[in-house]
């Protein structure tokens, strides 16, 4: 067998796998999509104003420093178990766990669903996916 065609299948053999890898593997959601949906639907409605903040959240300056990283600090959500936004781990981050059980109609892990009140509908189930997706993949600042 001639090495001349052997060569051009392996070529073409690895680079149809090199394309298959880049399509399996999206990059997350940035957080400037994620800052967007907080800004109208929790920054604007609860979460401004410094010290009056709802939960002592304050999203209005620096809300990705705010939102990764520190505890909980409001009641009854300080001290417990769960962060804000846990890097990688939707599922120990209260920002994701109480948007997704508004949706859902189940109860949050510690204080209100997110946005609070029967009258506020909750997050588009887009949105909170879109939310879920940057959790998972690591919450990254840009």
């Amino acid at each position: 067998m001639n090495a001349r065609p052997v060569s051009f299948l392996l070529a073409v053999a690895l680079a149809a796998c090199g394309d298959e890898e880049t399509e399996s593997a999206p990059a997350p959601p940035t957080f400037a999509e994620v800052e967007a949906i907080l800004d109208v639907r929790c920054t604007k409605a609860c979460h401004s104003g410094g010290e009056f903040a709802a939960g002592g959240l304050d999203l209005q300056q620096n809300a990705y420093d705010v939102l990764v990283g520190p505890p909980p600090t409001g009641v009854p959500c300080a001290g417990g178990e769960m962060g804000r936004v846990v890097p990688g781990s939707p599922e120990e981050s209260l920002l994701y766990v109480k948007i997704a059980a508004k949706l859902d109609d189940t109860p949050a892990p510690c204080g209100d669903v997110m946005p609070p009140g029967a009258n506020a509908a909750p997050l588009d189930p887009e949105e909170v996916e879109l939310i879920r997706a940057w959790i998972a993949g690591g919450a990254p600042r840009d």
